[in-house]
């Protein structure tokens, strides 16, 4: 289009149709080498980003599922516990241990 309008202005505002021709073939050729690049493009962009989607919801599932195990989990016995014991009422400091 820019030679298209390079060529009116070089004849002074005038142009037949066969000097435009050049210009206007040039502007869709370019057009349909951009629509050739662009489409396949897009395509590729789509199915990445729905992979990048489904990644992303398994690792948040699976990080919901891990914290659901660490809170269900029992606390092992003989490890230090910040729980109440139900016999004094108190928090145990210590785990006992062979002297």
């Amino acid at each position: 289009m820019i030679d298209a309008f390079g060529t009116i202005a070089a004849h002074g505002g005038y142009a037949t149709v066969t000097e435009l021709s050049g210009g206007i073939y040039k502007s869709l050729l370019t057009t349909a080498a951009g629509l050739v690049v662009a489409a396949p493009t897009f395509v590729a962009y789509s199915y990445l980003s729905s992979r990048v989607n489904t990644m992303l919801h398994e690792m948040e599932r699976a990080g919901i599922e891990i914290v659901h195990m660490l809170k269900d989990s029992e606390a092992l016995t003989g490890i230090i516990s910040f729980q109440q014991s139900p016999e004094t009422g108190t928090a145990p400091r210590e785990a006992h241990r062979d002297r």
